[in-house]
């Protein structure tokens, strides 16, 4: 029993990394890592500005490419959610199911409870998109 948990493991990772649709890099000059999603343009610009002390006009030309290539990674971002959402949504309901299969009546009661508080936070949040997977309520 042991030896899958490995498997587990690495199946949950990867099911998370797609989900996300977008992997979570650490950026060292920023010297942290980003928990929800990538700094805004204001932010990559304050960083910019502090290192290189620009001067009011490089903060607004700055600015305006920042906002621009922000707005093109979204976009881009949706497409790429949009064209694997059923690969996504496939993989989900498989490794919902793997999962179920191994843990206790009461460990699938604990595990429900922790999707519903997750719910909870998700709708908390403004502007998020998520998959809209068949058949999944959490």
């Amino acid at each position: 029993m042991n030896r899958k948990k490995p498997v587990i493991v690495a199946t949950l990772f990867l099911a998370v990394m797609l989900t996300a649709g977008l992997a979570l890099a650490q950026n060292e000059r920023l010297d942290r890592q980003w928990h929800h999603g990538p700094p805004g343009a204001a932010q990559k610009l304050a960083h910019l500005d502090q290192a290189l002390d620009l001067s009011d006009q490089q903060e607004q030309q700055l600015l305006d490419v920042l906002q621009a290539a922000e707005a093109e990674r979204e976009a881009l971002h949706a497409e790429a959610m949009d064209a694997y959402q059923p690969e996504i949504c496939a993989l989900r309901q498989t490794t919902e199911a793997e999962i179920l299969a191994i843990l206790t009546p009461e460990q699938i009661a604990t595990l429900e409870e922790l999707k519903q508080e997750r719910a909870g936070k998700r709708e908390g949040r403004r502007g998020q998109r998520g998959l809209d997977c068949p058949d999944e309520d959490g």
